[in-house]
């Protein structure tokens, strides 16, 4: 189990984003409870896709497709992909449609 500090700090890898799209279908305001839902659409090696909702009171106000990549700094202080570590993968594994 990696706590985040340990994942960016001490082992330098980061999850950066590499595409977005956001769609904002109904302004949400400081006292809305908000539902967020969270949905893995495509796993791969490196990177994974995920879907985001978001609804209050039954009505949707946000929809996100992202695309993340596990990374990990080398010797040469340059960041490149890297397989997802094991336990990460198969936690991952458990939001995919």
């Amino acid at each position: 189990h990696l706590n985040y500090r340990q994942f960016h700090q001490i082992e330098p890898r980061g999850i950066p984003l590499v595409d977005v799209h956001c769609r904002f279908l109904r302004p949400s305001y400081l006292t809305d409870m908000l539902n967020f839902s969270l949905l893995v659409t495509k796993l791969g090696r490196s990177s994974a896709t995920l879907h985001i909702e978001c609804f209050c009171n039954g009505e949707q106000r946000l929809e996100v497709d992202m695309t993340v990549v596990h990374s990990q700094v080398h010797a040469d202080g340059i960041m490149r992909s890297a397989p997802w570590p094991g336990e990460m993968a198969a936690r991952m594994q458990e939001y995919t449609a």
